[in-house]
């Protein structure tokens, strides 16, 4: 059985360069590319950049982090952030302040669409299923030209899994906290 191997170089303008070793045997060929990328933002821009060229300062919760499962839900894990004050309610759930400003000056998107439906101001971010979200992307300052007069503290854009898979999946979570919050989700 001889092998040949073969080293692919290909360079894209404007892209990054990458290298790939073919190995062809008497059975066949096969060829795997992997492109290693940076992460692309699309918070404060109007089309997505490479996140160390954006204006503002964009933090980013990745998809690995939040399947960690150190959060139950999407408030907690925004609380985790600095200049991020969870703010707790048993009747209207659970809100934010960030820099100090309350939860009617932070606009919160899902997939760059707004999300209404504000109680007291505040939007109930525990009811966001973590398990749909691919990753969190936080601009805190003034966005009031890109998102409108309620970003003046900053904006949350929630970016949800695209790739689905026709796969069966089930899955239940249920959490209880001692001053008498509790949680169910089913999917």
């Amino acid at each position: 059985m001889s092998k040949k191997k073969i080293i692919l170089f290909f360079v894209f303008i404007g892209h990054i360069a990458f290298s790939q070793i073919v190995t062809k045997n008497d059975t066949g060929s096969s060829i795997s590319i992997n492109k290693l990328l940076s992460e692309v933002v699309v918070t404060g821009q109007i089309n997505p950049i490479n996140q160390k060229n954006a204006i503002q300062n964009i933090k980013i919760i990745g998809a690995k982090e939040l399947k960690s499962g150190l959060y139950n839900n999407l408030a907690e894990a925004l609380s985790q952030k600095l200049n991020i004050q969870l703010i707790q309610d048993n009747v209207l759930g659970s809100g934010l302040k960030m820099q100090g400003l309350a939860g009617q000056n932070v606009k919160i998107l899902i997939d760059e669409i707004p999300v209404i439906g504000r109680l007291n101001g505040n939007i109930d971010l525990s009811q966001i299923n973590l398990e749909n979200i691919e990753r969190i992307e936080i601009v805190e300052g003034p966005l009031s030209v890109n998102y409108g007069t309620d970003a003046l503290a900053g904006t949350i854009n929630i970016i949800t899994k695209k790739n689905y898979t026709l796969k069966k999946n089930l899955a239940f979570k249920s959490y209880y906290e001692s001053i008498g919050r509790y949680n169910n989700s089913f999917s």
